[in-house]
């Protein structure tokens, strides 16, 4: 059995029921491509800092990005989730200093300063 649970355009749920090993699993689903569209505009915009000079954009990375980075890193999902906002922000930073994920990135010039992050849900 296969039953969409929720869906916004870019992100579904799925849930799968098997009988005959009596197992469930619920699958997220996560199409990147309106955010790394938009990272690409952004990255040409300016130079990724705000009009104060006071906060500098330096990255979006799409849900699905980020699980396939703990793959790529041995990370379980479950101890990246009890890890501090500091073990996540060099997480983060891993990620958009990655050339394989320079697309993540938002502007070109270089998150060598101290970084904090705001992670939309």
């Amino acid at each position: 059995m296969r039953r969409l649970l929720d869906s916004d355009g870019t992100v579904a749920t799925i849930f799968y029921y098997d009988e005959s090993t009596d197992k469930a699993i619920i699958e997220t689903w996560n199409d990147p491509t309106a955010v790394l569209e938009n990272n690409a505009r952004l990255r040409t915009m300016n130079d990724g800092f705000s009009p104060s000079r006071e906060l500098k954009r330096i990255a979006s990375i799409p849900p699905g990005i980020i699980y396939q980075c703990l793959a790529k890193y041995g990370v379980e999902p479950k101890t990246w989730m009890q890890w501090n906002k500091h073990e996540r922000a060099s997480f983060y930073k891993r990620i958009y200093n990655d050339p394989d994920y320079s697309h993540v990135r938002t502007s070109e010039t270089s998150g060598q300063n101290k970084a904090t992050f705001a992670v939309k849900r």
